[in-house]
């Protein structure tokens, strides 16, 4: 097996554990599907920074996927435990979590030490073409820096926290979804007051009971 195929064998390895799919990971690192099935059969080279994002994604070391490392040691310091809120909504003073449903584990190298973070319940389907489903569960970082067309968890008229797509124009916010059968919704002039972006799309799992 040459180094290209061990790379791919080993990602789709990986991909089979955490039940994730093609599609699912090749939005994640920022490619085309097609050209996650050719690196996954050893077509196609990892090129840049495309080892390094799927070796991040899978909370593996770029030597792992190389074969380089054949195991990967687990520890329990390797993980943080964050807060899994159901609903989230606009306190009078500040954000207000509800439904708070015990707690999840990230890998360390998902959070920074000086970030606040809690894991949101996925609700709907208004997400799935970006590999997003009912269930799944999103990790939210608190406040995070805006960046155009980036997924931030989104509370609208005070209540129901949501995962959008979000766009900033001079005097509009655009929230889009990934399921064309949702239209994007623009907001602007008073109601503007009403939308408060919580914080940035980390990283999401899916939990199979």
């Amino acid at each position: 097996m040459n180094d290209d195929k061990l790379i791919g064998a080993r990602i789709e390895h990986l991909r089979d554990l955490k039940g994730m799919s093609q599609l699912e990971l090749s939005k994640r690192i920022g490619i085309d599907k097609s050209v996650m099935n050719r690196i996954e059969s050893g077509d196609r080279p990892t090129r840049g920074n495309e080892l390094k994002d799927i070796a991040k994604v899978f909370g593996v070391s770029v030597d792992y996927l190389l074969g380089v490392e054949n195991i990967k040691p687990v520890s329990v310091n390797d993980f943080v435990k964050i807060p899994v809120i159901g609903t989230i909504k606009a306190g009078p003073d500040s954000i207000a979590y509800e439904d708070i449903d015990g707690y999840s584990s990230f890998g360390i190298e998902d959070v920074s030490k000086d970030k606040e973070y809690f894991v949101l319940k996925v609700k709907g389907d208004s997400m799935i073409g970006d590999g997003i489903f009912e269930g799944d569960l999103a990790l939210i970082e608190k406040d995070a820096e805006y960046i155009k067309n980036k997924i931030y968890a989104v509370i609208i008229n005070g209540y129901e926290g949501t995962l959008k797509h979000v766009t900033k124009t001079e005097n509009a916010i655009v929230l889009t979804s990934s399921n064309p059968n949702y239209p994007p919704k623009i907001i602007k002039g008073h109601e503007l007051e009403q939308v408060i972006i919580v914080g940035a799309l980390i990283n999401t799992k899916r939990e199979f009971r």
